[in-house]
């Protein structure tokens, strides 16, 4: 419930973590690998979030909005910072 149009997938084996991005609802999610536990991650600045990926502490996403690529830590969202704008 509440997932309007989920567009990134990815999974954390480290964490046994599934995270994904959601352009209607413009936030990310994760859960864990079985569903249970679902947390919103962030949905702060999150105008249309696509892909997503996760590597030791971060995820990073692109933007099809923005049309940059984004990295937070994969905890909470904080620490983010813009890796690269003008992507097309």
């Amino acid at each position: 419930s509440s997932l309007q149009w989920p567009n990134g997938l990815a999974i954390d084996f480290s964490a046994q973590k599934l995270y994904w991005t959601d352009a209607g609802f413009d936030k990310i999610e994760r859960s864990n690998l079985d569903g249970s536990y679902r947390q919103v991650v962030t949905r702060t600045g999150l105008p249309h979030p696509y892909s997503i990926s996760v590597y030791e502490q971060s995820m990073y996403w692109d933007d099809w909005s923005t049309q940059s690529i984004q990295k937070a830590n994969k905890r909470d969202g904080s620490a983010r910072q813009t890796i690269k704008s003008n992507v097309l």
